[in-house]
């Protein structure tokens, strides 16, 4: 097992070579990719030049079609150990139906493609046609758990407002549970008119190491986002296994142990950007609800969920920029906690109305905890000029805000917050039991990246020029964090980037 040090940020430079083996970047990662979790029991394979009509057994006999593939496992999870390996080309997307049965490393149905994001699945399976991966229920009505797609470009090329890179749900089938057990990994995640990752109605979803950018850029109907985890529920009568009460892979980190549970979801190492609602509003008529980087959606009565999800959630090592919609957004979601991400320059959309979603916030839930996050406003970057204060959108520029419901109320500590040029109302604004110490967070500090925002803001459709988030010598974010037992040792450096990297986007 693998051990790792935590150092102070005096101490990195004459240890990096040691760090340099621990420390990871956001995005898909090759180490990850190449030290997998799963392993394959039994393996099949897809390619452009095969024939569904083959036995698909061997890299020489392969398969045409990812739905073939899946149309020929057994049912009732009894494919669990079976890899689908891809070779790389173009496929059509593919409704999965058939899953794994056991949260362990033999127990999952993985599609994996042989060179990590050389496959290109396309975004025209699913309910809409619009969808790359979409998990549906059998014909008596079991959705497929305990799948894993690995190193896949799911391209959606903005087909329609319905697509969906990434989509589970339960059919609107009240307190049903949709599937559980789903890992995005490695992907890169562009043009889909909703979501890039849409997903609801259940538990243990697992998005590490991905690109995600590009979408909702057609959507004014169902307003999606970048990542979107909505509603989700609780699977009744389920017995926890070891992988799921910890983290399974080192690769990923020491644990997703926290206090006396562990983390169901986990949201990490991702690059979030350009996610944006085609202005379907306007400033006067502000009908834009959507379009963050990720949100936590629903996930309590009082925001229409079927029961209250009060289980622990993390999103951590995130990258999260220009977006049209909030950061990292927590809508009426509880026991998120959002640690060591980089926000910058997200609230892009002048025609969002809905209540205040800055760069991270938690808007109508508790119990939510933000430590070791970087967080970035630009007030001035949509439109050039600041939200006339009297607009019920004003609070947009706020770095991070607060607004539970109820007690226990959200915790901010080691935060390092920080609006360019004009500053529109408060940098921090927090409320209703929430309170924000700027002795125990650093307010008003830059982060001193390598060089975001030196030669150009972008816009909600194209990034900076210059997006390197890297953290420059003598940065006040180098060695100011501090350790948690589920994150990762380079959380010493607030953010998600480790100092000892140079380029960081």
């Amino acid at each position: 097992m693998r051990s790792f040090l935590l150092v102070s940020g005096s101490m990195i430079s004459l240890l990096q070579p040691c760090i340099a083996a621990a420390a990871q970047l956001p995005g898909p990662s090759l180490q990850l990719f190449q030290e997998q979790y799963y392993s394959c029991v039994k393996n099949y394979y897809v390619s452009p030049s095969g024939q569904d009509s083959g036995s698909g057994s061997s890299a020489s006999a392969p398969w045409r079609s990812l739905q073939h593939a899946n149309n020929a496992l057994p049912g009732a999870g009894a494919a669990a150990g079976t890899c689908i390996n891809v070779a790389p080309g173009t496929y059509d997307g593919v409704e999965l139906t058939n899953g794994g049965n056991l949260a362990s490393s033999r127990g999952y149905v993985v599609y994996r493609c042989t060179t990590m994001d050389a496959c290109t699945v396309v975004g025209d399976a699913g309910m809409h046609g619009a969808e790359a991966f979409e998990t549906q229920a059998n014909t008596q009505g079991v959705p497929p758990n305990y799948l894993i797609i690995d190193g896949f470009v799911v391209s959606g090329a903005n087909s329609s407002e319905n697509g969906v890179g990434v989509s589970s749900w339960n059919g609107n089938n009240g307190s049903a549970v949709a599937t559980h057990h789903l890992w995005v990994i490695n992907s890169i995640i562009t043009g889909f008119g909703q979501s890039g990752i849409g997903v609801g109605e259940s538990e243990y979803y697992y998005f590490i190491h991905n690109r995600v950018y590009g979408n909702s850029n057609l959507q004014c109907t169902f307003q999606g986002s970048g990542i979107a985890i909505n509603s989700m529920h609780t699977v009744p009568n389920y017995k926890p296994t070891a992988d799921d009460m910890k983290n399974p892979d080192p690769v990923l980190g020491p644990t997703w142990s926290v206090g006396s549970s562990f983390f169901h979801n986990a949201v990490e190492w991702n690059i979030v950007y350009n996610n944006a609602l085609t202005h379907c509003g306007t400033p006067s008529n502000p009908t834009d609800t959507d379009g963050n980087g990720i949100i936590f959606d629903t996930n309590l009565i009082s925001g229409g969920s079927t029961q209250n999800y009060t289980v622990p959630s993390l999103a951590a090592f995130n990258v999260v920029y220009n977006n049209g919609g909030g950061g990292i957004h927590l809508y009426r979601s509880a026991y998120v906690t959002v640690a060591n991400n980089s926000c910058y320059n997200n609230e892009l959309d002048p025609g969002n109305g809905g209540t205040g979603r800055p760069c991270m916030d938690d808007n109508g839930g508790y119990a939510d905890i933000f430590i070791n996050n970087i967080a970035v406003a630009v007030p001035t970057a949509s439109g050039g000029k600041c939200w006339p204060a009297s607009a019920p959108w004003a609070k947009y520029n706020v770095a991070i805000g607060g607004f539970p419901v109820q007690a226990p109320y959200d915790t901010f500590e080691n935060n390092m917050t920080h609006v360019v040029g004009t500053t529109c109302g408060t940098e921090v604004d927090v409320g209703k039991g929430d309170t924000y110490s700027c002795s125990t967070n650093k307010c008003a500090t830059n982060p001193a990246w390598s060089s975001v925002g030196t030669q150009s803001l972008g816009t909600e459709a194209d990034p900076p020029v210059d997006a390197n988030f890297a953290l420059q010598a003598g940065s006040g974010a180098i060695g100011k964090g501090y350790s948690e037992p589920y994150l990762w040792s380079q959380s010493v450096d607030l953010g998600a980037c480790s100092s000892i990297y140079t380029q960081c986007q």
